[in-house]
C-alpha cells in the first residue's frame, strides 16, 4: 500500500515497484529511491563457522510470534535422520515448550532473538533456511546468500513478496503434499539450482 499525496519520498524495495507507482499511481520520480529492503550491518559480514557434524543445518523461523503451523511439520522433524533444524520460536512460548519436550538433539528450539550479531552468526551456521516471506528475514537470508524455502505465508503483503519473489527466482515453495525433507535434499543437492 502507497500513498499518493503528502508523501515527501518513497523508499522502494526496487525499480518494479517505482516503475509501477510511476505508471498506475502517476507519482513523482523525484520523489522516489529505490533502496531495497535496509539489512542491518551487522548481517553482512560473511564468517563461515566451522561444521562440527556433516548433517546440513537447516534453520527455520516463522517470525516474531513463530508460526505454530511449524507443528505440522512435527513428524517429520522428529524422524529426520538427514537434517539438524534450529527452530525460532519468536514469542511464541507454547512453540517452544512443544519442540522442548520432544528432546531430541537434532532439533533445537530458539527463544526470540533481539542481537543482530547472534542473528549473524546463526545464519552463518546454517545451510538453508525455511520461513514465510516477510521483508526483512528475507532480504537477511539474501545478504547472507542462503537457500529459502517458503513453507506458508500470511495474506496480502506476504502473498506478494512470494510471487515476486518466485518471478525472481529467489525462493523455493515447498509443496504441503511432499515430503518436506525429500524436497530439501533435492534442492540442496541440485547444484545448479
Amino acid at each position: 500500500m502507497w500513498g499518493s499525496e503528502g508523501i515527501d519520498a518513497h523508499f522502494l524495495p526496487s525499480q518494479e515497484v517505482k516503475e509501477k507507482l510511476m505508471s498506475k499511481r502517476q507519482i513523482p520520480k523525484q520523489t522516489m529511491m529505490v533502496t531495497g529492503i535496509p539489512v542491518h550491518e551487522e548481517i553482512t559480514k560473511n564468517v563461515r563457522v566451522q561444521r562440527k557434524t556433516e548433517r546440513p543445518k537447516i534453520l527455520i523461523s516463522g517470525g516474531n510470534s513463530g508460526l505454530g503451523g511449524i507443528l505440522n511439520l512435527g513428524d517429520e522433524l522428529k524422524n529426520s535422520t538427514d537434517f539438524d533444524y534450529l527452530v525460532l520460536c519468536g514469542n511464541n512460548n507454547k512453540l517452544y515448550e512443544e519442540i522442548d519436550t520432544w528432546n531430541l538433539p537434532h532439533i533445537k528450539p530458539l527463544p526470540y532473538i533481539s542481537s543482530r550479531s547472534e542473528m549473524n552468526k546463526l545464519y552463518e551456521e546454517v545451510d538453508a533456511i525455511v520461513t514465510k516471506p516477510g521483508g526483512v528475514t528475507i532480504s537477511e537470508a539474501l545478504r547472507k546468500r542462503l537457500p529459502i524455502f517458503v513453507h506458508s505465508r500470511l495474506p496480502g503483503q506476504e502473498e506478494i513478496n512470494l510471487q515476486y519473489l518466485k518471478q525472481q527466482g529467489l525462493v523455493f515453495k515447498l509443496n504441503q503434499k511432499t515430503p518436506f525433507e525429500k524436497q530439501l535434499l533435492s534442492i540442496l543437492k541440485d547444484q545448479k539450482k
